[in-house]
Parts: C-alpha cells; sequence; structure tokens
C-alpha cells in the first residue's frame, strides 16, 4: 500500500561491492543498455543497475566525493562531478560508462570549481555544473571527447569531389571536360572585355 514496489541496494562503506552504498545522491539512466548509474557520495563510487533484472553489475571508484552524474547516448558516455577532497581538486570527468575508465577531466589545474553540486550534458554545447556554495556560478565545459565547432571547410571539397566522382562515372573523357570548361570561359571572358570597353570609352568622352 505504500506504492514502493522494488528497492535495490544496502547501506555499508564496503568499497568495491555493486550495490553497497554510503549516499546515494544522484542518478542517472542509460536506456541504451537498460542501466542506471547511481552516484555514491561518500564511497566515492558509481554503482550500476541494471532496471530489468534488477541487479548491480559493477561498480567504479570516483577520485574524491562523487556528487551527480549525467549520461549521454550519442556518443555513449558518463559525465561525473566530485568535490574537493583533501589535495584532490574537483573536476568534471568523461567516463567511459562500460569500464569506468576516466577519458577525460575539466577544468585543467588549477580548477575553479569549489563544491559542484549538479551536472547536465546538452549535446553540441557542453556540459554544465552548478555550485551550491559560493562563488554560485553555472560552469559550462566541453568535453575533450566532444571537438568544439570549426569553419565548414569541408563542403566545398566535398562538393568538387562528388562533381568529379560523377564525371568519372559518365566515362567521359578529360579532354572533352577541359574542351567544355573553356568554351563555357568564353561569354563570361567576352562581357569582361565590353565591360572594360565600354568603361574606358565613356572615360574619353
Amino acid at each position: 500500500s505504500s506504492g514502493i514496489n522494488a528497492e535495490y541496494g544496502k547501506s555499508g562503506t564496503d568499497k568495491g561491492k555493486p550495490g553497497i552504498m554510503g549516499l546515494v545522491h544522484d542518478l542517472t539512466i542509460d536506456p541504451i543498455h537498460h542501466e542506471i548509474h547511481v552516484a555514491d557520495r561518500e564511497n566515492g563510487q558509481v554503482h550500476v543497475l541494471n532496471y530489468i533484472s534488477g541487479t548491480f553489475t559493477r561498480v567504479y571508484p570516483i577520485p574524491g566525493s562523487v556528487y551527480s552524474v549525467d549520461f549521454s547516448t550519442d556518443p555513449p558516455a558518463l559525465f561525473a562531478v566530485n568535490v574537493t577532497n583533501g589535495n584532490m581538486e574537483s573536476k568534471v570527468m568523461t567516463i567511459d560508462p562500460a569500464t569506468g575508465d576516466i577519458k577525460a577531466a575539466s577544468p585543467p589545474s588549477p580548477s575553479p570549481l569549489k563544491t559542484p553540486h549538479s551536472i547536465t550534458h546538452l549535446k553540441s554545447f557542453g556540459i554544465f555544473a552548478g555550485e551550491i556554495a559560493a562563488p554560485f556560478k553555472v560552469w559550462r565545459f566541453l568535453p575533450t571527447s566532444v571537438a568544439p565547432p570549426t569553419p565548414d571547410t569541408t563542403t566545398n571539397n566535398s562538393l568538387t569531389k562528388t562533381i568529379l566522382r560523377k564525371i568519372s562515372d559518365t566515362q567521359i573523357p578529360i579532354s572533352v571536360v577541359i574542351l567544355l570548361a573553356i568554351v563555357g570561359m568564353f561569354p563570361v571572358t567576352y562581357l569582361a572585355i565590353v565591360v572594360v570597353a565600354r568603361c574606358r570609352g565613356g572615360g574619353h568622352s
């Protein structure tokens, strides 16, 4: 009658044991693999729960106290943020969700993050982290796995390659293509000569 139809995990401080958690502080869903990644703040771990079978499949450590996690489906990645623990800096981490390996961490040292409490990822925009205490800021980071936008210098090259490929597919001799290109330039050249001639004629009058 309470409305609770399932519960997962146990309270404890035994690190390295899936489902034994000190303080569940956040969670995020991986709909691809039917998993929930659970931030265990006090034990500095992320537990992975398969929500179909209801079993914890693995656990991996996060430096410091992990406060928040967010999952990205494209490409698959887990983002986590920790809070300074001793000499350890607070970082926004990009993690391989399958292995728990930390692939990247931002920002570079010295980190301005003090008490990041929540994190969210928006594709093509980056990762946003919010501070729960001074300086009460929202930070934006671009994970190294997501390349920053670059000028579109490939469009013209791709168009040129497409045109050349289509010409090649038609099996037209290259000499004919060159001849057609030269003939096609005649009207433009003639028009330019006429314009220049008229300009010069107008200057003498």
